[in-house]
């Protein structure tokens, strides 16, 4: 047996103890055989076994925790129960509680040190939010003002600075949305809404992006979907979904499409986002929506030192909407990310 084992006779005297059991008490069975009990534990375990004495005249199996005393004076808690057996012996099983008490300190542990964590990353995210968006704001400001010669030297210069400063903006927010996440700290605003305006506010907000890198961003929708309506945080839909753009567009190159794919099927609407040209090796695919993760394709995919946290996000908040994100990929094809939700009306 894995536990320890201890048997006494009706006089409470020491018949029989597996080596599991001596080995924790630093005895030999030799040592033990024939000692009374009470040699073997501390003062208070005394008590609780007196208490317990009833129960075992009435043939009732019982557990409660111990304190063994070991042969170099060692006190070892255990958790005793305690088995009926013939000839009123008594026959008791117990598990060592030291290992379980101190991964319970450990616990303990883990649970305060993250808790200092997210306070530190919430610290951390408001005191660089102002500064960085007062970065952002002037180098706009510079950017765009009409009174101020700017020549393209500088103007590069300062175009790539803004947006870096808006990268930085994006990764601080993406690391606080983690934290928040895995600390239930997140709030949802759960509402039944209509999917088509969503979908167009995010085609609208992303088509910017993909236009500047010569993507050609599609929107492919099922005519019945018209008017179907879905329970959701807006707000969180739109993150997914922006997120899932902003990997499928930094993954695909020029001249290439991004699709926004809707169906209907059954009760349910299937989104779809679905890049062209580069993919993801199958043995690649479970480890894509890991944080701080990135995956390379057979082909170099272009400017990977940006840290992954969109998948991640993105994967944490549609499992809150009772489904998850599924990937597929073909080579030399597309790659296509893609999740249910379930229709209300």
């Amino acid at each position: 047996m894995t536990e320890s084992v201890w048997m006494w006779d009706d006089e409470e005297r020491t018949i029989y103890a597996n080596p599991n059991f001596c080995n924790i008490m630093w005895y030999t069975l030799e040592e033990m055989l024939g000692r009374k009990s009470y040699d073997f534990w501390d003062e208070e375990s005394t008590k609780t076994v007196m208490n317990n004495n009833e129960k075992r005249k009435e043939w009732q199996s019982s557990k409660y925790e111990w304190v063994l005393k070991a042969k170099d004076w060692t006190l070892i808690p255990v958790l005793l129960s305690w088995t009926p057996a013939p000839w009123w012996w008594t026959v008791w099983i117990m598990t060592d509680l030291r290992e379980v008490k101190s991964l319970q300190q450990v616990e303990e542990n883990l649970k305060h040190l993250n808790k200092q964590k997210d306070e530190f990353i919430s610290i951390v995210w408001h005191e660089l939010r102002t500064p960085l968006t007062s970065i952002k704001g002037y180098l706009s400001m510079v950017l765009d003002w009409d009174f101020w010669f700017i020549d393209d030297k500088l103007k590069y210069a300062l175009t790539h600075s803004y947006n870096s400063t808006n990268r930085l903006i994006e990764l601080v927010n993406d690391v606080l949305s983690v934290s928040k996440i895995e600390s239930g700290n997140m709030t949802y605003y759960m509402e039944n809404l209509e999917i088509i305006p969503i979908i167009n506010a995010v085609y609208r907000d992303i088509k910017i992006e993909s236009e500047r890198k010569n993507i050609n961003l599609m929107l492919d929708i099922d005519e019945n979907i018209d008017w179907t309506k879905i329970n959701i945080d807006e707000n969180k839909l739109k993150q997914v979904l922006l997120n899932l753009l902003t990997n499928a567009l930094k993954f695909t190159s020029q001249w290439w499409a991004v699709t926004i794919k809707l169906k209907k099927e059954k009760n349910y609407i299937v989104f779809s986002i679905i890049d062209t040209w580069e993919w993801i090796p199958a043995d690649k695919l479970h480890t894509l929506f890991e944080k701080f993760t990135q995956v390379e394709s057979a082909l170099q995919r272009n400017n990977t030192s940006w840290l992954w946290l969109w998948l991640a996000i993105a994967r944490d908040f549609v499992e809150k909407f009772w489904w998850k994100i599924e990937v597929e990929s073909e080579v030399w094809v597309w790659s296509r990310f893609f999740f249910k939700l379930k229709i209300v009306s």
